[in-house]
């Protein structure tokens, strides 16, 4: 007891002694520590560059190597500016760790395939660090896919290596399209060169839809002409077998539609050019055996879907000679397949009720479910002044579906249509009443977060009642990654104008994560039409697409905005995530957004707020 009363003594001592030297018995100089502690200064800048070499530094352990890979490119585009050397070191140690998975005894194809596309990544921004060691880099790996690769002939077509053969050719054609994206800002003909030699042989990629898109967002018009007609003359020289070549070449004329005249002719003697030499080669293959099912199911299927609709908008005179090629066709194709494709040949009744009532009389419940497809999504996007009386109707069609998985995904299109409809009429409270009625509370969440993104301009409080109700529905749903995306979604839309919220909202994310399985099975059947693709305002989302793994989450932009409002406590909160990959994503987007405060003109910075946490 004496023992006790001596240490209360002792303490009651030493408190009294703080107070005194801190002035509170009397006007007194301020405590020295006190003036440490309000004045003191962090070195922001330090901080994050040490956060992103550890956050480096753990993702090199990962066991996984897309993921480590894909986390050290996202430390190396951060630290690019501010070190060099160091950023070398990350890429070269991706590189390493792609050769050593890509060339393991056991490696499937689509293991080597995923690490030529990963070197490609990798190699984009090589480029703009060392573009000389980059030159020589993409000769080596260019070399590595070619020699893996065949020509995808008749041979290769009648097996399922026709899938693979021109996928290497894409992952090459990526890789010089990749490169030419990240240089056209800076090194426009550089990047035209290397857009032409990505089109070598007829094979297209993707990413020439970006460079487009790029270019129109950027208004370049005069380099955009010299890009599309260089690429026209190119295509023009060629023809493709290539199913997605097919694809991506029409997404290509269609994107853009001032492309000069001369361009839009070269793809149209490209798209004739590739029919007849598909024609020739199937016909040549039916006396021999024939050629793989999928691939002609794919190739006509992608000539159909793709190809004619754009010669019937760019070149209708072709139409005729593009019919009556694949009508000669037809007996070499699977019947399925053409039965398939009926359901999208041009409607004869125009008026939506007549269609409608024409469809419900159709006695094949796939073509008709096709069909309804085809309608109800004309419908839904007609913003005519129709529209009331077409949602009916869309109404109607829904009913007939005879897929439960379809009626299901197309009525919470329509209500989220609907729900987009008010919003533009500034119905909120009709909109909130309405979105209650979806069955998801995964979708009626994501449906409240947008309804609030475009309520909060004029109304911040009803923006901030609407994230609350969408919590409310996320919280009764059960643990998933889609989960925890909705609640880091509500959590990034808060970050700027109710930081407090938006860090309580980020803790409620890490306990779903935490309760949530890291990866989850994919669906058993895929997505209605690969997605259905439903809009509120500006934000958008794919109806029963969902991320099947915590390390695939997405993180909005703004997010990053709590690591300059309170570097500490974001870190704090970002360590509570135990999903190594998706901690370090939350870590790395931190980070990024103290570089980026630092970096700007010093009268426009604002240290972030030291946490009472620490």
């Amino acid at each position: 007891m004496k023992k006790n009363q001596t240490s209360e003594i002792a303490r009651l001592v030493a408190f009294v002694v703080v107070l005194t030297s801190c002035g509170f018995f009397g006007k007194l100089p301020e405590c020295d520590a006190q003036t440490r502690l309000a004045t003191a200064e962090y070195d922001y800048h330090s901080l994050a560059l040490t956060s992103i070499s550890n956050s480096a530094r753990e993702a090199s352990k990962l066991p996984n190597i897309p993921q480590r890979v894909g986390l050290l490119l996202s430390a190396a585009k951060i630290l690019a500016p501010f070190r060099r050397d160091e950023t070398m070191h990350l890429l070269d140690v991706a590189v390493g760790d792609l050769k050593q998975w890509a060339s393991e005894d056991n490696a499937s194809w689509y293991q080597r395939h995923r690490a030529a596309g990963l070197r490609n990544e990798v190699l984009a921004l090589y480029v703009r660090i060392d573009p000389e060691n980059a030159t020589a880099l993409q000769k080596e790996f260019q070399a590595e896919v070619e020699s893996t690769a065949t020509n995808a002939g008749a041979a290769s077509l009648k097996t399922d290596a026709w899938f693979a053969q021109f996928s290497n050719r894409r992952t090459t054609a990526d890789q010089a399209a990749k490169i030419a994206l990240s240089t056209v800002d800076t090194e426009p003909d550089k990047a035209l060169t290397l857009v032409v030699q990505s089109l070598q042989g007829g094979t297209v990629s993707g990413l020439l839809f970006d460079i487009v898109q790029k270019l129109i967002q950027k208004g370049d018009r005069a380099f955009l002409n010299k890009l599309e007609m260089g690429i026209g003359e190119t295509l023009a020289a060629n023809v493709t077998l290539d199913p997605l070549s097919l694809s991506f070449s029409s997404a290509l004329l269609q994107s853009d539609k001032d492309m000069p005249p001369e361009a839009r002719a070269a793809f149209i003697s490209f798209f004739m050019g590739s029919l007849q030499s598909w024609s020739q080669l199937l016909r040549d293959a039916s006396a021999n055996g024939g050629l793989n099912s999928s691939y002609i199911n794919l190739a006509f299927t992608m000539f159909s879907m793709n190809v004619r609709p754009a010669l019937f908008q760019h070149a209708p005179a072709q139409v005729p000679v593009f019919d009556s090629v694949m009508k000669q066709l037809g007996p070499l194709v699977p019947e399925a397949t053409r039965s398939r494709l009926q359901a999208f040949e041009p409607e004869k009744l125009s008026d939506p009720r007549d269609r409608l009532h024409d469809i419900l009389s159709d006695a094949n419940p796939q073509k008709r479910d096709l069909r309804l497809v085809r309608l109800t999504s004309e419908l839904l996007r007609d913003d005519s002044v129709d529209f009331q009386k077409n949602r009916e109707t869309a109404s109607d069609a829904i009913s007939g579906f005879s897929d439960p998985d379809v009626k299901s995904a197309f009525t919470d299109l329509l209500t989220i249509t609907r729900l987009d409809a008010l919003v533009k009429q500034e119905k909120f409270i009709e909109a909130q009443e309405l979105a209650g009625s979806i069955s998801s509370e995964e979708t009626r969440a994501w449906a409240l977060l947008a309804l609030s993104t475009v309520a909060a301009k004029g109304d911040r409080v009803l923006g901030f009642e609407l994230i609350s109700n969408a919590l409310k529905a996320l919280d009764k749903a059960p643990p998933s990654p889609h989960k925890v995306e909705l609640a880091l979604i509500a959590s990034a839309m808060l970050a700027k104008s109710d930081p407090q919220r938006a860090f309580d909202t980020l803790s409620t994310a890490s306990r779903y994560a935490n309760s949530s399985a890291s990866k989850v099975n994919p669906p058993t059947k895929p997505a209605v039409a690969f997605g259905l693709d439903a809009a509120i305002g500006d934000a958008h989302t794919k109806l029963g697409v969902f991320p099947e793994s915590l390390a695939e989450l997405q993180l909005d932009p703004s997010l990053s905005l709590l690591g300059t409002t309170d570097w500490f406590r974001s870190q704090y909160l970002a360590d509570e995530f135990r999903e190594p990959a998706l901690r370090i994503r939350l870590k790395l987007q931190f980070a990024s957004s103290i570089l980026a405060q630092e970096s700007k003109p010093k009268s426009k910075k604002a240290s972030p707020k030291p946490s009472a946490k620490n």
